[in-house]
Formats: C-alpha cells, sequence, structure tokens
C-alpha cells in the first residue's frame, strides 16, 4: 500500500502541535483589510477600528484582531457571518 499525504492548510503549529510540519515552511498568512470602493479607511491598531463595522467569518482565526472579535461580536462593530459562502456574504 502506497502512503499518502494530505495537507491541511491554514493550521498553526501553536494551534495544533501534534501534527507532523515540513522543516521548510509551504507558505505563509498574512491579514488584509478590505474596503468598499470609494471608502478611505487606514488599520492603525485595533483602535482604528472602533469607528467603523467590520464583517468576519465566525470560526476563522484573525490573530491579534480576536480578541477585538469576541469583546464586539455582539456589538454593531462586528459582523460574523457563517455557513455557505461566507466570503461572498459579507455586506
Amino acid at each position: 500500500m502506497a502512503a499518502a499525504w494530505i495537507s491541511v492548510h491554514g493550521v498553526l503549529r501553536k494551534k495544533v502541535p501534534e501534527f507532523i510540519y515540513p522543516e521548510i515552511e509551504q507558505g505563509y498568512q498574512q491579514q488584509r483589510f478590505f474596503v468598499r470602493q470609494g471608502m478611505s479607511c487606514e488599520y492603525n491598531g485595533l483602535q482604528s477600528l472602533l469607528n467603523i463595522s467590520i464583517g468576519v467569518i465566525d470560526g476563522y482565526s484573525y490573530g491579534q484582531l480576536a480578541s477585538y472579535i469576541r469583546k464586539h461580536k455582539e456589538t454593531h462593530r462586528v459582523e460574523a457571518i457563517s455557513g455557505s459562502m461566507p466570503p461572498g456574504r459579507i455586506s
């Protein structure tokens, strides 16, 4: 029986240390903000989010934004969606 390899993308070593990881990184992750056309907005730390609403996908990992999302998830500042095709449904 031939060996099979399965790759799980977007997994962080500190979150799942029991996985087997390659010695050479296979990719990297960066967070980006996307805004509606014509909207002027610049991210300068968590404080810069207090005057806007953000859309996030429930269950995704957002690194240093996680504490902000948890704190504001039930307010107008964070719209968390889930289900089928969430990226295309964030309003």
